[in-house]
């Protein structure tokens, strides 16, 4: 076997080793250069010609089709025209009447039968002869025929079944939905 020498470079790399072959031509200054003029410049003037072109393009007039007047006319603020359809009332109870239903005093039994305590709850009562049907605790039960309403006594007041009285207060639903009377005077007669 012929013994190998090192002070003579091997032929199979030469090629590795020379300036003109990588890594070392990579690692060059033109090297550099040219891979920044070829990858980064074109980025640059790509964004650079994007962003010319959105600011044309947003200072251009906008023309539209339609007119510049609007189809809708606002009255916010306005004061002039219109009116007021419904017919002014001549007198309180009449406006009364119109807007709220009757609202005077219910002044018989057989009325209080026909009210809806939910919706008329607050409406006077005034009925001047009515008989005490029964009484259980500070809770006089009126009769009506077949209907009984429960009316609430007032502190202080004494009144047995079958005693005649006259009962000022105003309608309240129970906590069944039923008409009871909250009484500010009951009175005997």
């Amino acid at each position: 076997m012929a013994e190998q020498r090192y002070d003579e470079p091997d032929p199979r790399y030469d090629e590795t080793t020379h300036p003109r072959n990588p890594p070392n031509s990579v690692l060059s200054q033109p090297a550099r250069r040219a891979a920044v003029w070829s990858y980064f410049v074109p980025v640059v003037v790509l964004f650079a010609v994007i962003g010319i072109a959105l600011v044309y393009w947003s200072n251009q007039p906008r023309y539209t089709d339609v007119a510049n007047e609007p189809s809708e006319i606002g009255t916010t603020g306005r004061t002039n025209g219109g009116f007021e359809p419904a017919p002014r009332p001549g007198d309180p109870q009449t406006e009364v009447n119109s807007r709220a239903g009757d609202l005077s005093p219910v002044t018989s039994l057989a009325d209080l039968g026909r009210v809806d305590a939910r919706t008329m709850n607050g409406r006077r009562v005034n009925i001047e002869n009515a008989t005490i049907d029964s009484v259980s605790g500070n809770t006089a039960w009126v009769r009506d025929g077949d209907q009984k309403f429960a009316v609430v006594v007032p502190a202080g007041t004494s009144v047995r079944a079958g005693d005649k009285v006259a009962i000022a207060g105003r309608i309240a639903a129970s906590p069944q939905g039923n008409v009871q009377v909250i009484a500010e005077r009951v009175q005997p007669k």
